[in-house]
């Protein structure tokens, strides 16, 4: 910042003169590298630089996951594309978007200059996020009239539209706490104002970009040459790591084979241009790193990898664990890879959540091994901190201040390969279906009763199917890592709310922060996600042919919605009985196959919930309009909702599993 440099006046001149953004470019880049080339010159130390500006004119798309961009710069590694060619979003640094300023006569204004976040790549780059969060979930006291344990309709109704009263002020709603968990698709979503009503389309996640957005453009150099300089050269310096590019990502297996290194921090060579497609790359990890299989018990030299052959789930947050799922073939210790594909898993959760490797563990050990065939199949499992993964970390000593719960949550990358199962959707008949969800049912259960954990997660995303070994196919409890611990009273250890919302418990849904009623995640939460699951398979699922109706129906489509009231009134309404919501889906929306299931199971189930719902809304509705405390069973609606009660509905007989282990 003391150097002094100076561009010269007649260019700056004519530069300011341009009319058109696409005019910017060129003596832009030209500025870019004389500022650089004097940094170079004054510096001692010789640097050398592997990436150059791209400029694609602003005509140039670049395609990826189905949405298009046109960017004015890309800063990206060596070599770049042709001319009119479109580069990868992998390789690039820094996108540099120019902006004429149309208000002021000939005055553009400078290029706004982010770091590449990567949220169109390919997923190369490690998603490493923080982010202060409030908690969500205090357990509330139990108190409710004796008209609540009538559980009358009334009572239940005006529940629900007290809170919409209540979260009327001057038209506005009130905005309830963030949930401590971000993660994609699976936080509760927040209650935002209705004023201006265009907000109410865009998520949280577009409106922190905005945030960073107008955070660069109120830093930008806006042409003084040492502030540009500065931001320039450093944008040229820095390499793959202070990018945050993966280093256990590579085009191809490495000859390290040290089992010493399995503490030593993972490495990549800075310099080296990153892995343009994952497909058919590697994720490497040191030799004596898996947690399933200790260093003191393993006898392999070889670093573990696994080649990529395809993705099953991106990231798609910018904020978040920025979960990652791929297939992928493991490497042998003599080098070569299975001709068997399993799933890998990554993902950035907070360092206080438990490690779903070890949820897994723990239940494996003490249910019955007949329940072992019901969960994943686990073959490696490893923990990393940005440290060890030699990625960017500030110091918060640098910076004046010091890391606390309330402004710091630490995340760590956890890696999990287990066997890769299918979809409910692939089962063949709708009595193989029928027979995995009941799987999924009875050792769920058995894993909240006798393993201690609860899932708190239950979507159709996470019950699956396993056809390995012949036979039947069976039915696979999946995603264990959002699962806590259970306390002595039923409700679990964590200390906020988490689901995926269409699948989520109404009163899970509904809960702001100003109504009387703080639940916590109880069993019969997730016994509720396993009717809605069911509901939306009948409405969604082909089983003939093995597909999902990638649209939602619209008799569920309100399930989706980010406003927390009119989610759970809408499923408060479809499990009401009569439903003219579930009536017509019944008559309209009906997939074949499911015509019987829809009268077996989940109607009886739609009664039985619409009683508890009965219950659990005249107990808030009565709690919120009485001064005097009266208990109320809130864990199982005083015994309307529990295991037994909800396979008495569905006239499922409750299955032998065998002892549960020491």
């Amino acid at each position: 910042m003391k150097m002094k440099l100076e561009l010269p006046r007649q260019e700056i001149a004519d530069y300011m003169g341009l009319r058109k953004e696409e005019e910017l470019h060129e003596p832009f880049i030209g500025f870019v590298k004389r500022l650089v080339t004097e940094v170079q010159k004054a510096l001692p130390s010789e640097v050398t630089f592997t990436d150059e500006i791209w400029d694609g004119k602003g005509v140039v798309e670049i395609i990826a996951d189905g949405r298009t961009r046109k960017p004015d710069l890309l800063n990206m590694w060596q070599p770049i594309p042709k001319l009119g060619v479109a580069p990868d979003w992998a390789v690039v640094k820094h996108i540099i978007e120019m902006k004429k300023n149309s208000k002021k006569k000939l005055t553009p204004t400078a290029p706004a200059i982010s770091s590449n976040l990567k949220h169109e790549s390919s997923g190369a780059q490690s998603n490493n996020p923080s982010r202060k969060s409030a908690t969500g979930n205090r357990s509330s006291r139990a108190g409710a009239a004796s008209s609540a344990k009538r559980g009358t309709k009334s009572n239940a109704t005006a529940a629900i539209a007290t809170d919409r009263k209540e979260t009327s002020s001057k038209g506005r709603k009130r905005p309830r706490a963030k949930s401590l968990e971000e993660d994609d698709n699976e936080t509760v979503p927040r209650v935002e104002s209705k004023r201006p009503r265009v907000l109410k389309s865009v998520s949280e996640n577009v409106r922190q970009l905005a945030a960073y957005a107008l955070e660069t453009l109120a830093s930008t150099s806006r042409l003084e040459p040492e502030k540009l300089a500065l931001v320039l050269y450093a944008m040229r310096l820095c390499g793959r790591s202070q990018s945050g590019f993966d280093p256990r990502l590579r085009a191809s297996p490495s000859l390290q084979a040290s089992l010493e290194q399995a503490t030593d921090a993972i490495t990549l060579d800075d310099h080296e241009r990153p892995v343009e497609n994952v497909v058919g790359s590697c994720f490497e990890f040191p030799a004596g790193s898996n947690e399933i299989d200790p260093p003191s018990a393993s006898t392999r030299t070889r670093p573990h990898c696994f080649q990529v052959t395809g993705w099953l789930r991106r990231p798609d947050d910018l904020i978040g664990r920025g979960t990652m799922v791929f297939k992928v073939r493991a490497s042998a210790d003599d080098g070569t890879f299975s001709k068997d594909e399993n799933a890998l898993k990554m993902s950035w959760p907070s360092r206080s959540r438990g490690s779903e490797a070890e949820y897994i563990k723990v239940l494996k050990e003490k249910l019955p091994t007949s329940f072992h065939d019901h969960l994943p199949n686990l073959h490696f499992a490893a923990t990393y901190t940005a440290e060890q993964l030699s990625l960017p970390w500030i110091d918060p000593a640098k910076l004046g201040i010091s890391w606390t719960a309330e402004n710091h949550h630490e995340r760590v990358s956890r890696v999990l390969e287990i066997d890769l199962y299918d979809k409910l959707w692939k089962a063949r008949t709708i009595e193989e279906f029928k027979a995995a969800w009941l799987d999924c049912v009875e050792c769920h259960h058995a894993a909240w009763k006798t393993g201690g954990i609860l899932h708190r997660d239950l979507s159709e995303n996470n019950l699956m199917l396993c056809r390995a070994g012949g036979g039947r196919a069976k039915g696979i409890v999946n995603d264990w890592d959002m699962a806590a611990f259970v306390e002595r009273n039923g409700a679990t250890s964590a200390h906020n709310r988490t689901g995926t919302p269409p699948f989520m418990a109404w009163d899970l849904v509904k809960h702001p922060d100003y109504a009387p009623y703080r639940p916590t995640h109880w069993y019969r939460h997730d016994l509720e996600s396993f009717l809605y699951i069911l509901i939306w398979a009948a409405l969604h699922y082909n089983l003939r042919e093995g597909t999902r109706d990638s649209k939602t129906s619209t008799h569920v489509k309100s399930w989706l919605s980010e406003d927390n009231i009119d989610n759970a009134t809408a499923k408060y309404e479809f499990c009401s009985i009569p439903s003219h919501n579930a009536s017509a889906a019944r008559k309209s929306g009906l997939k074949p196959g499911f015509e019987d299931l829809w009268e077996d199971w989940i109607t009886p189930l739609r009664r039985l919930f619409h009683d508890v719902h009965d219950y659990i809304g005249g107990a808030m509705h009565s709690q919120s309009n009485s001064e005097v405390p009266v208990e109320v069973d809130y864990s199982t609606a005083d015994g309307r909702i529990t295991f037994e009660t909800f396979m008495k509905a569905i006239n499922a007989p409750i299955r032998t599993w065998g002892e549960a282990q020491d």
